[in-house]
């Protein structure tokens, strides 16, 4: 990396500051600028996906038998930030938070949030990028991902606002032009909210439990470690870490591995990951995910003392 290149221990805020890419005064915060400066409004999160998803009935299992062939497919690999030059793993991470919290003023869905991760990571996986050129690169990925996942589209120039006017709606739809070429339109991916959907229908998930699975998943996002592992093995192991800590028989535990594929052992790697990022998530690069699920209607997650 460039001896250039903000240190990871920056805040936000500096970060925001000195690479001059944002407008702090932006009505949703910055990319870069401190979580803490952001006064949350309860409008402002969306509950649409605050327990699981009645897919059409008679297609489930068929939906779930494609998830798993391309479980593997259409992804990033761990490994390609070692080929960028400008931006590094902690810039993605405040990036992700960042579009995090722009997707929930926007209400998107958890879907499109991990299919705009998606494509962000597959991107910059192809394209040696600059740093002046990553939150757009991010925009222009969320602006993808509402058009594939959502009934509407959000106005490029609602994105440029929340993005401090850094860029015009002309550079969004120019970079998603390149983006959807070097991805060959390849939109259609398995990801770790899709497989938790179809586990929490054959465990009967409670709203909690689903949104304590949620929670660890939705912290995955800014994890590029987290890269190692399929989006099948993220979701059973949030399902497995839920169900542990709250002590939920091992017998219907075992079951569903047993259903889905997977063991205790198997799991393991991943669950620790996962169990890691709960530990810290206000601390890190995360801190709108712990703060998105720290309101009622997603049971207040974030807000539970001692969690792990």
């Amino acid at each position: 990396m460039k001896s250039n290149i903000p240190n990871p221990s920056e805040d936000k805020e500096n970060f925001c500051q000195k690479q001059k890419i944002s407008n702090p005064n932006s009505s949703v915060r910055s990319f870069g600028n401190d979580i803490t400066n952001l006064v949350l409004q309860p409008s402002h999160l969306n509950d649409s996906d605050s327990k699981p998803s009645s897919a059409v009935e008679e297609y489930a299992e068929e939906i779930y038998t494609y998830l798993q062939l391309v479980d593997t497919t259409n992804k990033a690999k761990w490994g390609y930030m070692d080929t960028q030059i400008e931006i590094n793993e902690h810039l993605r991470a405040i990036l992700v938070d960042w579009l995090v919290e722009v997707g929930s003023r926007i209400d998107a869905s958890s879907e499109t949030l991990f299919l705009t991760v998606n494509i962000l990571d597959r991107y910059l996986e192809k394209v040696q990028v600059k740093l002046n050129s990553l939150q757009l690169i991010g925009v222009s990925s969320l602006f993808i991902a509402c058009k594939y996942e959502e009934t509407w589209i959000p106005a490029t120039s609602d994105l440029t606002h929340v993005s401090g006017d850094t860029f015009t709606s002309e550079e969004i739809l120019n970079m998603e032009v390149k983006i959807l070429i070097k991805l060959e339109f390849k939109l259609t991916v398995a990801t770790p909210f899709r497989f938790l959907e179809r586990y929490a229908q054959l465990e009967n998930m409670d709203n909690f439990s689903f949104n304590f699975s949620r929670y660890l998943i939705e912290l995955s996002l800014g994890d590029y470690n987290m890269l190692k592992y399929r989006p099948s093995e993220i979701a059973a192991s949030s399902v497995y870490v839920t169900s542990k800590l709250l002590g939920k028989p091992i017998s219907l535990l075992l079951s569903l591995l047993k259903e889905i594929g997977y063991t205790e052992e198997a799991l393991q790697d991943c669950s620790l990951s996962l169990c890691k990022l709960v530990q810290s998530p206000r601390s890190s690069a995360l801190r709108f995910i712990a703060k998105k699920f720290s309101v009622p209607w997603l049971s207040k997650i974030a807000d539970i003392k001692n969690l792990i």
